[in-house]
């Protein structure tokens, strides 16, 4: 007997109406059982910018930056490059 393969199909408007839900790539893959690339694809060929979750929270870094950390030890306690957490703090406008 010969293997077939079943071929799903995604529609577009699934992929937009998940990624106006603010859904990343990856959650949307999850949620139509296709590959992530499949929906990176789509989304770059419908020139929607990827949701990205933010990683550190307005409130976790201000109350760091309320007790005197540098911007090199919220780096460190955060586990981030300086030049993410400079990108949080300039997207939070939170000054250190």
């Amino acid at each position: 007997m010969e293997a077939r393969t079943i071929k799903h199909r995604v529609s577009v408007e699934d992929i937009v109406t998940l990624w106006r839900e603010g859904l990343t790539d990856r959650e949307i893959a999850e949620r139509l059982a296709v590959n992530p690339s499949t929906i990176n694809y789509w989304r770059r060929k419908l020139k929607l910018p990827a949701n990205r979750k933010n990683l550190i929270s307005k409130e976790e870094l201000q109350k760091l930056v309320d007790k005197g950390y540098s911007l090199r030890r919220l780096a460190r306690e955060l586990n981030h490059d300086i030049s993410t957490i400079k990108r949080y703090l300039n997207l939070y406008g939170i000054e250190v």
